[in-house]
């Protein structure tokens, strides 16, 4: 059967969102790994101090503008929020009767629709009022402004009047972020057709392949030895 049209928009939304989420959480990983590498490799990032300085702040750069988009509540713009709202208006898309047209021919089909009885159009509305109130604990306006000011634009007032740009937000503040957001965005897919996503490519990956990077410059830097004077 045909998708509706609120079924349509609620595809592409999330997996735009998702895609966005994804992105944006592998350039965070990817920063903090080369951060947390500097405590044990900093004499073999200092052989090429502009690149990994660089590699840092380019990564934690498109982190930080995949997290502005996601949590951008501009009326003309998709974000989170606006996925909530579009499941708060089409709560009927989560009834047990939808998701089991939805997994209709896939395999453990009954079963997937056993586990999605119950559902009502209040119960949708609930989980959206919950997350609403996850994310307000979020640094948004903090996100947002570090975009505006710093990073998407060059601020005329912060220019002319010398005023200090708002801080990068710390590691765990933007880690909290994506993981709340992953939490949410599976929560729907979950609900609507019985998918989960993951952030995580290979458990670890980034990490090992820095490690095998500076490992590689430190067994060169050994095995040429001390350089004479």
């Amino acid at each position: 059967m045909a998708q509706t049209e609120a079924e349509k928009r609620f595809v592409a939304y999330h997996e735009r969102l998702r895609a966005e989420l994804n992105a944006g959480y592998w350039h965070f990983r990817v920063y903090t790994a080369v951060e947390a590498a500097m405590d044990e490799y900093l004499r073999e990032m200092n052989q090429a101090s502009g690149f990994f300085q660089m590699t840092l702040l380019a990564h934690r750069r498109h982190a930080l503008m995949q997290l502005a988009k996601l949590l951008d509540n501009g009326a003309a713009n998709v974000g989170v929020l606006q996925l909530l709202r579009h499941c708060e208006r089409n709560p009927g898309m989560f009834r047990p009767e939808e998701v089991r047209r939805r997994v209709k021919g896939r395999k453990h089909a009954h079963e997937i629709a056993q586990a999605h009885e119950g559902v009502d159009e209040n119960t949708v509305i609930g989980w959206v009022q919950e997350d609403r109130k996850k994310l307000w604990t979020l640094p948004t306006e903090k996100v947002a402004t570090l975009r505006n000011k710093a990073l998407a634009h060059i601020d005329r007032k912060t220019v002319e009047h010398g005023e200090v740009p708002i801080p990068y937000p710390f590691r765990p503040e933007i880690k909290a972020c994506f993981e709340t957001l992953h939490v949410i965005l599976n929560r729907y897919s979950w609900q609507f057709s019985s998918e989960r996503w993951t952030m995580e490519l290979q458990a670890g990956q980034y990490e090992r392949e820095i490690e095998t990077l500076l490992g590689a410059v430190r067994f060169r830097r050994e095995a040429e030895g001390p350089k004479s004077p």
